[in-house]
């Protein structure tokens, strides 16, 4: 399927599945668009709802292949070696700053390889972090691990999670 998006056609791929429940929108890395939802749902109702999502479309198709600092893609295990200890630096000194606000308890704080993550905090309290922190914006880096932080108290998404993240960063929703 195609619609015309600032006077260029955006091809988008519909699919359609037992189990969703509603529609959905995701842009992947190379701007390709996919609609998901309902395999009940007619056929014009993807097409409606992705008419009245152009503007966000167009928002996420600009972020993802805007020029990006080519360290946040790169994967290779030199790269992650040459860069390894200063981002465990940096992930140990962010999360003092944002625990001292916190006082959670933590475990270690590892840095990884990671290729489809930025972090995650396991049921033990261990803290990990991609190396790719490293060359994250500032405000990025804090998001992540403020959010990495918040799991040692709720670990899962739910309201608590997201009121106990936005007390130290009220604006993580436009991050």
């Amino acid at each position: 399927m195609e619609f015309e998006l600032s006077g260029v056609g955006v091809t988008y791929k519909i699919r359609r599945y037992k189990r969703s429940k509603h529609l959905r929108i995701s842009v992947g890395r190379g701007g390709s668009v996919i609609v998901t939802g309902p395999k009940r749902v007619a056929l014009r109702h993807f097409h409606s709802f992705v008419q009245q999502k152009q503007d966000w479309i167009a928002m996420q198709i600009e972020q993802v292949t805007a020029d990006k600092d080519p360290n946040l893609t790169r994967t290779d295990r030199a790269h992650f070696e040459a860069h390894r200890d200063a981002a465990l630096a940096l992930a140990q000194q962010k999360v003092q700053q944002w625990n001292a606000y916190y006082n959670f308890n933590y475990g270690k704080i590892t840095i990884k390889q990671l290729k489809s993550r930025w972090g995650s905090c396991s049921s033990k309290g261990n803290l990990n972090f991609s190396y790719r922190i490293l060359f994250l914006p500032e405000q990025l880096q804090d998001y992540l691990v403020v959010h990495e932080l918040c799991h040692l108290e709720q670990m899962n998404h739910s309201k608590q999670f997201w009121d106990l993240v936005g007390e130290t960063i009220p604006n993580y929703i436009q991050l």
